[in-house]
């Protein structure tokens, strides 16, 4: 999973799974990814083992976010649904890209 919102949108805490992450301290500056943002993505999370994603977070004023979540799931030529044929016994995937994996977009919106 990718989670990913305004590179504007800072976050007085942010918590995911009750663990809060630490700054990035360059020579001139410090940021942090949910504090002094840089980057739309909020996170990246593996989940295993039927792991929940937990997010404890507040925001300033009246600025309420809206989160984009990317879902990966592993199943595209198993999934009945889609019927993609099989790979040739010739055919290998490509090495650390996103391999047979049907990915889902949601839009989370607080507004």
């Amino acid at each position: 999973m990718e989670l990913h919102t305004d590179a504007i949108t800072n976050f007085p805490d942010f918590y995911v799974n009750g663990i809060q992450a630490d700054s990035l301290k360059t020579s001139e500056e410090t940021y942090h990814i949910f504090h002094k943002r840089w980057d739309r993505r909020l996170l990246t999370y593996f989940a295993a083992d039927g792991d929940d994603l937990v997010l404890t977070f507040s925001v300033q004023g009246e600025e309420l976010p809206e989160f984009t979540l990317y879902e990966a799931s592993h199943d595209l030529l198993e999934n009945d649904q889609l019927k993609v044929p099989a790979r040739r016994e010739d055919m290998m995937p490509r090495p650390f890209v996103l391999n047979d994996a049907v990915v889902i977009k949601k839009t989370i919106s607080l507004k």
